[in-house]
C-alpha cells in the first residue's frame, strides 16, 4: 500500500528483525515514518533503550497479526508514536479486513470492516447473533482468495456458501469476536 501513495518500503534484513538496537538504527538511516510490527516482537523491542529513542516522532505504528494489548499502545504513544492502529485479517482474506486506530481509543478493538469486505459474527448455526453476543468471525466479498491451493478438503471445510449473497463464499476465521 505504501508504494500506492508514492512512499518507499524499508524491509528489515535477518539481523535487523532479531535485534532491537540494529532496527533502531535501520529506522534512523532511513528516516522511517511509518512501522508494522507483530504486537510481541513490538513489545520486545520497546525495552530496548535505542529503538524506544527511535520510534519518537514516527506517524504512524500498524500492529497485526495477534491480540492487541492496551499498554503496549500506550508504550508506543509514551515512545513519540502519532497514531497506533490494529488491523486483523487471516492470509485468507488478503491479509487485512480491519482495521481500528486505537491510539487513544478506550478499549482496543479489531475496528470496522475494510470495504472489499463483508464481515458476519455468526453462531454455530450459522445464524447472525445479537449486538454484543459471542460469534464466529466469517468474512466474504472481493477480499476473499479462492481457497487453499491443492487442498481442496481444506477449501471446502472454510470456504462455505454465503448465507447472505447467493452463489458466494465466505470464510469462516475461527476467531470468536462481538460486536460492539
Amino acid at each position: 500500500i505504501a508504494m500506492v501513495f508514492g512512499h518507499f518500503v524499508v524491509m528489515a534484513d535477518e539481523e535487523e528483525m532479531l535485534l532491537p538496537w540494529k532496527t533502531a538504527e535501520l529506522i534512523r538511516r532511513h528516516g522511517v515514518k511509518r512501522m508494522q510490527f507483530t504486537p510481541s516482537r513490538a513489545q520486545l523491542f520497546l525495552d530496548n533503550a535505542a529503538f524506544f529513542e527511535a520510534v519518537a516522532g514516527t506517524s504512524l505504528v500498524i500492529l497485526a497479526g495477534e491480540a492487541l494489548k492496551r499498554p503496549l499502545v500506550q508504550k508506543f504513544r509514551e515512545a513519540g508514536c502519532g497514531q497506533v492502529w490494529n488491523m486483523y485479517g487471516p492470509t485468507e482474506a488478503t491479509v487485512y479486513a480491519t482495521a481500528a486506530n486505537v491510539t487513544d481509543a478506550p478499549r482496543v478493538t479489531i475496528g470496522r470492516v475494510f470495504p472489499t469486505c463483508r464481515g458476519y459474527i455468526l453462531d454455530s448455526d450459522r445464524r447472525p447473533v445479537m449486538p454484543a453476543a459471542l460469534g464466529e468471525l466469517c468474512l466474504a466479498g472481493e477480499c476473499l482468495s479462492d481457497g487453499y491451493a491443492g487442498r481442496d478438503d481444506l477449501t471446502q471445510q472454510y470456504f462455505v456458501p454465503d448465507p447472505f449473497f447467493p452463489g458466494q463464499t465466505m470464510y469462516c476465521t475461527g476467531d470468536i469476536v462481538r460486536l460492539l
